[in-house]
């Protein structure tokens, strides 16, 4: 019985001494103010920052409205209805503006017509 409550306490005081010493080795703080920083830790190393939602920008470069076809290029790639476009799907494409679902809610590209470019109907 003595063996196994000499092996029980030589484990929990090993484990209680090795959480205080992890916990205490990233930074220790002297009575005069001054940080102390853990020797082991890389120069340049910092805690991990929460990153920042990118916002996305979309430029409706083309826009194709038949009554056979529906496509429209959107930063430089080519879509359709249903297909995703920089992290947006493309909901719907009408004959002025495509309309997107993006994380943000959804998002109306408008098209421009070139004025060197005549409509025919």
């Amino acid at each position: 019985m003595s063996n196994r409550m000499l092996i029980r306490f030589v484990l929990v005081f090993s484990g209680a001494f090795l959480w205080v010493s992890v916990s205490a080795a990233a930074t220790m703080t002297l009575s005069d103010g001054e940080v102390l920083k853990d020797p082991t830790q890389p120069y340049d190393w910092s805690a991990p920052r929460k990153t920042e939602r990118v916002k996305r920008s979309y430029k409706l470069n083309y826009l194709l409205y038949a009554d056979d076809r529906k496509q429209a290029i959107i930063n430089g790639q080519s879509v359709i209805e249903g297909d995703r476009v920089s992290g947006a799907k493309v909901v719907k494409i009408s004959e002025n503006s495509v309309l997107l679902s993006t994380e943000q809610g959804t998002k109306v590209l408008r098209w421009k017509q070139p004025a060197s470019i005549k409509r025919t109907r």
